[in-house]
């Protein structure tokens, strides 16, 4: 019986038989990221070494990295702006930031990195960037922040200003009273913030070895400060 040409054009297409293979295009990779076309065959590899790579080439934007790997792009344009965030310092962290929207993970890694000194600015990035781990990046961000803090001012601008997640602010913020040596320095006045900030004061002066250490790094910025 003879095969009707429907048939023949079903089983054809489903064998390959009569097609031509296609070669996939040649990769161009961007201007100095050759080092990479190892994994051209592998997008998931490609991808992270374009980005891992990319932060050497003040010229190239992320577009012209991740754009090599689209079924990777979210994960190339994290590793672009974490490792832009570490190693780039003239990269500014709004930018960044842009980069990362509608990823949490990606924005939270970039203001770990960058760790930027306004809590308050920080804590309204947590809340647009990162809304999947919004708690956690206030709670990095305040707590580096008291690490940090160096003046009575700046304790009671924190204490002041309404950021919400006051049980975790209050916290922190007793750990600039107490164990930062800040003249002057004191809980803020009304509210869960001032009475979660008074109950750790009192715990923390009755148990100092509860206070946490200051960072090494954070030290050496001290002593760069004060001329050391």
């Amino acid at each position: 019986m003879r095969a009707s040409p429907g048939l023949i054009a079903l089983v054809a297409a489903l064998t390959g038989c009569g097609q031509q293979d296609t070669p996939a295009p040649a990769r161009v990779l961007p201007p100095g990221l050759e080092v990479c076309a190892g994994h051209a065959s592998d997008d998931r590899l490609l991808g992270y070494c374009l980005a891992a790579n990319a932060v050497k080439l003040q010229h190239l934007s992320v577009d012209t990295v991740c754009d090599q790997v689209p079924h990777h792009g979210r994960e190339c344009r994290h590793n672009w702006a974490t490792a832009r965030a570490r190693w780039s310092k003239s990269t500014p962290l709004d930018a960044l930031l842009e980069v990362c929207r509608g990823d949490s993970d990606c924005a939270f890694d970039v203001l770990d990195t960058r760790n930027p000194r306004d809590l308050v600015a920080t804590v309204g990035q947590c809340r647009e960037f990162v809304p999947d781990h919004v708690e956690d990046c206030v709670g990095h961000a305040v707590a580096r922040w008291a690490d940090r803090v160096t003046t009575a001012e700046e304790v009671a601008t924190v204490g002041a200003t309404e950021l919400g997640f006051a049980e975790m602010v209050g916290f922190h913020v007793a750990t600039a009273v107490v164990c930062r040596d800040i003249a002057g320095a004191a809980c803020p006045t009304g509210g869960g913030k001032a009475r979660a900030c008074q109950a750790r004061v009192r715990q923390l002066q009755g148990q100092r070895g509860l206070c946490p250490e200051i960072p090494d790094h954070v030290k050496r910025e001290r002593e760069r400060e004060r001329g050391g």
